[in-house]
């Protein structure tokens, strides 16, 4: 295995766990992070142009669709240039997972559906989707959990540098 499917490894384990808990969502936002280059979105006070913007730790459940087969994750977000176009700003984020291509990732998918049903049931669209007895994921936590679980003690390593590497890589 190479590094980064090591590190991979280290999340998952918490992600197939039959318990909705800390690490579970902290894994959950790191595979989605993994997956799509998504930012984090670490303000509520984060705004391009005096808009609004998310990240995955921000999002709202109103930018959640739950689709049959997959879901969708649309926010606005920091601006960013496209790559594929090489012109323009893009406001708006969306991923929608379709890689069910090997047995790994479906198993990885049917995981995330699940937890996404169930931190979205019972809230309001203006909720955020992430939280910890009603108080929201935190970035610290996050990188705190990312350092722990792929066994990488290095300050510097955390989500910026997993957005980076994927980043890298599309």
């Amino acid at each position: 295995l190479d590094t980064e499917e090591q590190c991979r490894n280290g999340w998952l384990q918490d992600l197939s766990s039959t318990t909705v808990n800390r690490d579970k969502i902290y894994a959950a936002v790191c595979e989605i992070i993994h997956s799509t280059a998504s930012r984090i979105g670490a303000s509520d006070k984060n705004a391009t142009k005096g808009m609004p913007t998310y990240g995955l730790l921000t999002m709202l459940v109103k930018h959640v669709t739950l689709l049959p087969n997959s879901f969708k994750l649309a926010f606005p977000g920091k601006k960013a240039y496209s790559n594929v176009e090489g012109k323009g700003i893009s406001l708006t984020n969306e991923q929608t997972f379709e890689y069910m291509k090997t047995p790994k990732n479906a198993r990885v998918f049917s995981q995330l559906y699940q937890l996404f049903k169930h931190e979205l049931k019972g809230k309001s669209p203006t909720d955020r989707v992430w939280t910890l007895g009603g108080q929201p994921v935190s970035y610290g936590g996050i990188n705190s959990y990312l350092r722990k679980s792929t066994g990488i003690n290095d300050t510097k390593f955390g989500v910026h540098k997993l957005r980076h590497a994927k980043g890298t890589k599309i």
